[in-house]
């Protein structure tokens, strides 16, 4: 499943049980398991929307690479971006 295909990935969610996310070291996987994660998490706290598939999976793709680009200006001291919000 690619980041093309976020409905796919709603689809296959409803059948799957949550994945153990403390269990694992989020550094050890993929970015599109990792985003795939957020977006689960989103999409139930949002009440699992049937109309917001993208919008919630654009909103875990920015939030997870924000992480990601937040440990490279802390590893490597560059200066921190302003970051836009996006609600559902």
């Amino acid at each position: 499943m690619s980041q093309s295909r976020p409905q796919e990935y709603f689809l296959r969610m409803e059948f799957l049980p949550a994945f153990p996310v403390g269990a694992v070291d989020p550094s050890t996987l993929s970015l599109e398991t990792r985003i795939a994660l957020l977006a689960r998490t989103l999409w139930e706290d949002y009440g699992r929307p049937d109309d917001c598939d993208i919008t919630i999976w654009m909103e875990a793709e920015r939030r997870v690479l924000r992480v990601i680009e937040s440990a490279s200006e802390l590893a490597f001291g560059a200066a921190s971006t302003s970051h836009r919000r996006l609600a559902c």
